[in-house]
């Protein structure tokens, strides 16, 4: 039986160095007769945006044909310059479509198991999912990236899938500044961190305890999510929302409290 390797669009074999940089498109793959075949598709990637699925074929890229050509020839033309467009030829169902995007500046980084235990306490030490490991990548992020996947054994990270004894590694996308004009009405005061977004709840981290509000805008400054005044604790806090109805893509947190605003952009996955 044909061993099946993945590969990352950006990497040539699963074991990676400590962190990596490069323009790629979002996606896993194995090799194809006629190609490629997707193994799986990053959220909010250029591949997902532009409708990739797992399971399609990648039959050409630029319109050349990749029959003929390895595994490894394959996955490195998934590879160039951020910014630069790709057209890919697939196969779907005996239909062929034709997709157009551009790569972005990916970074693929180590994740610190130690430190991510440490963060949550040696007591959740076996038991955490890819949500919570998310929130902790997101709060542990530097410079102007949001955090695209998780990769675990080389393989992506989701739901409530469970931390493996394997290496683990952040996919980041470099921040692009989707909103044109300030939405906040006046400057912010920082009294308060976000932790993470999620679909069901908000986990903030506040320098004081007092008397919150809580208010969430998407990319086109309209309301989306209130809560009104709540005592919250110094130090981390969660709220429950549900955001099972809203469409994936930046949203702006505002957190008032003790005559302070505080404003925090995030991505909604």
């Amino acid at each position: 039986m044909r061993h099946i390797y993945l590969f990352l669009l950006f990497l040539f074999s699963t074991s990676v160095f400590a962190s990596e940089s490069f323009g790629g498109i979002g996606v896993t793959v194995y090799g194809n007769p006629e190609g490629l075949r997707v193994a799986e598709v990053i959220p909010n990637s250029p591949a997902f945006e532009a409708g990739l699925l797992a399971g399609d074929k990648i039959v050409e890229m630029d319109r050349h044909s990749l029959k003929g050509l390895s595994q490894d020839e394959c996955v490195s033309k998934l590879r160039g310059i951020a910014g630069r467009p790709l057209e890919l030829t697939v196969l779907r169902d005996g239909e062929k479509l034709f997709m157009a995007m551009r790569r972005v500046s990916l970074h693929v980084e180590n994740i610190d198991k130690e430190a991510l235990r440490a963060w949550y306490g040696s007591e959740r030490d076996h038991n955490l999912d890819a949500t919570e490991i998310q929130v902790y990548a997101e709060s542990a992020l530097s410079g102007n990236k949001n955090l695209l996947g998780l990769v675990n054994e080389g393989r992506l990270l989701s739901g409530e899938a469970k931390l493996q004894s394997g290496d683990l590694k952040g996919v980041f996308v470099e921040k692009e500044n989707v909103f044109d004009a300030p939405v906040l009405a006046k400057p912010v005061q920082k009294g308060s961190a976000l932790k993470a977004l999620t679909r069901t709840n908000v986990v903030f981290e506040l320098v004081a305890e007092g008397v919150t509000t809580i208010q969430i805008f998407d990319a086109n400054g309209e309301f989306v999510f209130g809560l009104d005044a709540f005592n919250a604790l110094k130090g981390l806090n969660q709220v429950a929302w549900d955001a099972s109805k809203l469409p994936s893509g930046r949203y702006l947190v505002k957190i008032h409290q003790n005559n302070a605003i505080s404003g925090h952009f995030a991505t909604l996955r």
